[in-house]
């Protein structure tokens, strides 16, 4: 894509998400311009990064002239209503597994995305796949109730099973990060517990669900744990990028940042905070960046955007097996050895070796 047609993906990207997020005014005079395969593009652009449904929301209330071809806004219309509902079926899902949880004493929490889906004006326009699930220390006695109620459960490593409970994937975690990976791995999880299992923190998603939502400390700390895991071995979409925003736009002024800064230390994931944050900052609107005392050169921001926007497929996303799984990110990492050295401060080959070994070998302490 030449740098013309990326300056105007994104442009009408970000004018989009900014008025369905954050109502935002609308300059409709870009959609107005666009041709037939431009708005094609679009399209496929807002399905590629995960946006597909929230992005429809500001195309449906545009005026007549500035909405796309009819045959495309119906496929776009039918999109997002399938997006919707699917959101709908799962959470009616989750809320009726909660319950059965419930009924065996079990607490039950959402992580990632159905969470991150809570900060959202209306969460139901946010994609999620399947659910993740921590029951706090409990996953063995949930398991052994499942399987007596004749549920499949296969162990899909050591950090968490799978099952599906009516038609709905679910994966059920021991441990919430990736804990074998060093010992500083282990106390960044361990820092997380101290906010996911303070129940004067803890909140539900609605007055008569048992589902339980992790705090906003838990919530930044695990966003930025995964995602950076994500953005070094697959790369991010603007779902990502969407996530972060919201959860800044809800929860910056409750937070301790100053102790959160501390423990993001330990991953050294401080100027991954602060690059996403300033991206966030400069193409949704905010001035969140200051919360984070950490530089962040224009090079690097003009980089990341770039390849969260028109990065390549990875390699890791086309993974059928275990094996090729681990090649595909030795192969990603390689070629983005840049995120290592000068987001992560880390050292790619060491960093995969880690990975690696703890997958293979190491046994956890937790």
């Amino acid at each position: 894509m030449d740098k013309k047609s990326k300056k105007l993906y994104t442009n009408l990207l970000f004018s989009s998400l900014r008025g369905a997020l954050l109502g935002g005014e609308i300059d409709v005079s870009i959609y107005q311009a666009l041709k037939e395969d431009e708005w094609q593009q679009f399209y496929a652009l807002s399905a590629k990064h995960g946006v597909l449904a929230i992005i429809y929301d500001v195309i449906s209330q545009l005026p007549t002239d500035a909405q796309p071809p009819r045959r495309l806004k119906l496929q776009w219309a039918l999109s997002a209503e399938t997006i919707i509902n699917r959101a709908r079926k799962q959470q009616e899902t989750i809320n009726s597994l909660a319950a059965l949880m419930d009924s065996i004493s079990v607490p039950f929490a959402v992580l990632k995305g159905i969470s991150f889906a809570s900060y959202y004006p209306n969460p139901l326009l946010r994609e999620c796949g399947d659910c993740d699930a921590y029951m706090f220390g409990e996953h063995t006695k949930a398991e052994k109730f499942l399987q007596s109620k004749g549920i499949n459960l296969q162990k899909e490593d050591y950090k968490h099973s799978h099952f599906t409970y009516k038609g709905l994937l679910v994966e059920n975690h021991r441990y919430c990060t990736k804990v074998r990976e060093g010992s500083k791995a282990l106390r960044y999880e361990q820092e997380m517990y101290r906010y996911l299992y303070d129940k004067n923190k803890r909140r539900y998603i609605s007055e008569d669900s048992k589902i339980i939502l992790p705090c906003d400390e838990f919530n930044i700390l695990m966003y930025l744990r995964h995602t950076s895991v994500h953005f070094l071995t697959e790369g991010l979409t603007l779902r990502h990028l969407c996530d972060w925003y919201m959860i800044l736009n809800k929860a910056a002024g409750r937070v301790d940042w100053g102790v959160l800064m501390d423990v993001l230390a330990v991953q050294k994931l401080g100027k991954f905070a602060t690059t996403l944050t300033i991206l966030a900052d400069r193409y949704l609107g905010g001035n969140f960046h200051t919360l984070f005392n950490v530089n962040c050169s224009e090079w690097i921001e003009k980089k990341v955007l770039d390849d969260i926007l028109f990065g390549l497929k990875p390699l890791y996303s086309t993974a059928r097996s275990g094996m090729m799984e681990r090649v595909g990110i030795v192969k990603y990492s390689i070629a983005h050895a840049w995120k290592y050295h000068h987001i992560m401060h880390k050292s790619v080959i060491l960093s995969i070796l880690n990975s690696l070994y703890g997958i293979v070998f190491k046994r956890s302490k937790i």
